[in-house]
């Protein structure tokens, strides 16, 4: 008898404490983005990271003389031994066109379901011009 209470107490013990581990986003694959811009016809920028509810708000800026197209697709990528790996299973997959006047800037809101382990981090997204795609980053820092 007290053998079993003892075997139950060590298995409840064990939930608790794997039940409290938390399990950070997993990065495994490389990054498919050979040429990302940071300074360019399209260019994006931090406005709020907020970690504890896992969402980055950004401003996204047409610079150039064109009108720019875009969708919510947006990859979010993590440095390790420096290459850059996606994040896997993102959930944003909505295809739906948004329309950028030349000249002209928009906010965007992306989120992300786990915690990010410290790190350097970017999200790409592509835009398309009348010359044909780009692809922007914009770059942060978790601790």
């Amino acid at each position: 008898m007290k053998r079993a209470a003892w075997v139950f107490t060590c298995l409840a013990l064990c939930l608790v404490l794997f039940a409290s581990c938390t399990q950070y986003a997993a990065f495994e694959q490389e990054s498919a983005f050979l040429k990302v811009q940071e300074d360019g016809a399209v260019q994006m920028r931090v406005q709020t990271l907020d970690l504890e509810n896992k969402t980055v708000e950004l401003v996204i800026q047409n610079n150039s003389a064109e009108e720019a197209s875009f969708d919510k697709v947006c990859a979010l990528e993590r440095k390790q031994d420096g290459v850059w790996y996606t994040m896997q299973d993102q959930r944003s997959i909505d295809a739906i066109g948004i329309l950028l006047p030349a000249g002209e800037e928009t906010a965007y809101t992306y989120s992300w379901e786990q915690p990010l382990p410290k790190g350097e981090y970017r999200l790409v997204k592509s835009f398309y011009l009348p010359q044909g795609q780009i692809n922007a980053g914009v770059y942060f820092t978790v601790e």
